[in-house]
């Protein structure tokens, strides 16, 4: 055997064994329904591979505004479970005599519910430095915008 063809089989077998570890937590979950500790294994994996959200509960403050016209008594209330990107998490969806509300959307800064407004308030105001025209200034970190900026043409 070639040196060559030594090294091209030799980086083949590395990404295979690399392609299998990073597949792994797909295969497991299939598995996990038979055995204890090969659920065991799963959940460490998945855990491995997908890190919890950022908490933002410290830095950001979220209040709801309820319009006089959304009834807030509700007549049913159900738990959903939510399978996102290897994590799951409880839903509740809540109808009232207006529609039908669920935490996940009230949560979410891209679903609006009518006669709910949501702001949310900043709790401890991070700022970040920036040159501007030679400068030193400081900004609030969340609406300082990109830190990279190219002159601006005269």
């Amino acid at each position: 055997m070639t040196p060559r063809t030594r090294t091209i089989l030799l980086t083949a077998a590395s990404f295979t064994l690399v392609a299998a570890v990073l597949a792994s937590p797909a295969w497991l979950p299939a598995l996990a329904a038979t055995s204890e500790p090969v659920s065991t294994l799963a959940a460490q994996a998945i855990d491995i591979f997908t890190p919890p959200p950022p908490d933002y509960s410290r830095l950001i403050r979220r209040s709801y505004q309820v319009a006089p016209s959304v009834s807030t008594e509700p007549i049913r209330q159900s738990v959903v479970r939510k399978i996102e990107a290897g994590r799951i998490t409880d839903v509740v969806v809540t109808e009232t005599a207006t529609g039908v509300y669920s935490s996940d959307g009230l949560a979410n800064a891209h679903v609006n519910y009518p006669g709910i407004r949501v702001t949310d308030e900043l709790i401890a105001p991070i700022e970040i430095a920036l040159m501007i025209n030679g400068e030193w200034i400081t900004r609030p970190a969340l609406t300082a915008g990109s830190i990279v900026s190219w002159p601006a043409k005269n």
